[in-house]
């Protein structure tokens, strides 16, 4: 039910576009490219940060991840896609119909 336009960098959600910041879609195609897979914090923050992590404290990720969940999970305290794996990162679940 998501689908990424990389030309045209913009997110669909059942057909309907949704509102990311530029570090919400790059976070979210980072994940999708690396699906099924733990992304570690560190490789998130290298990826999407410089990578020393400047300009970025501990929580900033965590807000982010926040936020783009709000927006692309039905219930966002019972995520499907956008998981969290305590102790190591995120994880994009592709989930079946």
């Amino acid at each position: 039910d998501i689908t990424i336009d990389l030309l045209g960098s913009r997110v669909l959600l059942r057909g309907k576009v949704l509102e990311l910041t530029s570090a919400e879609y790059r976070l979210l195609c980072l994940l999708v490219r690396n699906a099924n897979r733990v992304v570690t914090r560190d490789t998130i923050l290298n990826e999407l940060w410089d990578s020393m992590g400047n300009f970025v404290d501990n929580n900033t990720l965590s807000v982010y991840v926040r936020r783009l969940r709000e927006k692309v999970e039905t219930d966002p305290s019972y995520p499907e896609h956008l998981l969290t794996i305590r102790g190591f990162g995120y994880q994009w679940k592709e989930v079946s119909v």
